[in-house]
């Protein structure tokens, strides 16, 4: 017969179940075996006592539900033990063991994928703050350049209001440069995670590793185009996929345009934006010539908050195609064939 709590096959006159400590049956008018059958607490699963369900709201639909209880795919029954090692069902034996990595499918023994949505999520708001400083600058930009308008048309202007319009000026790029910084290091911390992602999203053979996520931005000149070349292979590598098996296939997959033209204007606005400051610093503040300078600058700071908010839009798009990357296994289960479920559903 088999235990009515757990499915373990027992001998026919066993009146407790050796895997789950239950009563196996309940001798007639006998309240204290009911009870003990009701309220017993079953044991914690181990690559041993994980119960064979009897019947299918004891069995994981998909796999990330497979944590103690059976998991049908291809016809044999999985589950997950405490330490998260797999195991499948022995029927010939009726137990469980731990199974060969060579018979367990990739999507139940891949890498651990991490969620980029809390990096992305901080990412993003800090790149708001740098719009918000960003929108600030255009504004003591266009300060600067209608004090220098003042000047050019013969108008008098005090030492005083052209210092004040400086130190705002000053005090904005400041505030630009802060939020920048600030911004860095949760950028790399995504980004490095995502790389960090590719292998258990079955994407095998990367050319950049973890380390090189973030160590590239740190060797001058390679920092301007090696952490593009990184991006645009997670990028590739963080498509979905139509076998669930590892390989190097998405090495020929297109790179995202969009990422590729936010990378570029970020290089050429930052150094151009630097360029601008420098020779405005230059510059006497009662120069007219400030004018032109300062409207060339409160362009650029205008196009570096369209290209933060671009930024925003790349981190969410790539957090987002990692997400339904890593949906794809988790892996529905298939129609009970014979198994443990099955099993346990026998009449002792």
């Amino acid at each position: 017969m088999f235990c009515i709590s757990c499915g373990t096959r027992l001998p026919d006159d066993a009146g407790y179940c050796s895997s789950c400590g239950r009563v196996t049956h309940h001798p007639e008018g006998d309240p204290t075996a009911a009870a003990a059958a009701t309220n017993d607490p079953a044991p914690a699963a181990d690559a041993r006592t994980i119960s064979p369900a009897p019947n299918m709201a004891g069995t994981a639909r998909t796999w990330s539900e497979a944590g103690g209880i059976p998991y049908l795919w291809s016809s044999r029954w999985w589950s997950r033990g405490p330490s998260g090692e797999v195991v499948v069902w022995d029927a010939a034996h009726d137990n469980w063991d731990i199974a060969l990595s060579t018979q367990t499918p990739f999507f139940m023994k891949r890498p651990r994928f991490t969620s980029l949505k809390t990096p992305a999520i901080w990412t993003s708001v800090l790149l708001g703050f740098f719009m918000l400083a960003s929108v600030l600058a255009v504004v003591a930009d266009i300060d600067q350049a209608y004090l220098a308008s003042q000047i050019r048309d013969g108008k008098s202007v005090s030492e005083n209001e052209l210092e004040d319009s400086w130190t705002l000026f000053e005090a904005m790029k400041s505030l630009q440069v802060l939020a920048l910084i600030s911004t860095a290091p949760l950028f790399i911390w995504w980004m490095q995670r995502s790389v960090a992602n590719l292998p258990g999203l079955g994407s095998n053979g990367q050319q950049h590793s973890r380390g090189w996520a973030i160590g590239w931005w740190f060797i001058p000149f390679a920092n301007l185009v090696q952490p593009l070349r990184v991006l645009l292979e997670v990028w590739r590598g963080s498509g979905s996929r139509s076998v669930l098996e590892p390989d190097e296939s998405w090495r020929s997959r297109p790179n995202d345009p969009v990422m590729v033209i936010w990378w570029l204007g970020c290089v050429v606005g930052w150094l151009v934006a630097n360029f601008l400051v420098s020779r405005l610093d230059g510059l006497d503040l009662a120069d007219p010539d400030r004018m032109g300078w300062a409207i060339a600058a409160s362009c650029v700071d205008a196009a570096l908050i369209l290209l933060a908010g671009l930024a925003i839009m790349v981190v969410m798009r790539l957090t987002r195609r990692q997400e339904q990357a890593n949906e794809q296994f988790d892996v529905p289960s298939g129609t009970p064939a014979s198994g443990p479920a099955n099993a346990a559903a026998q009449p002792a």
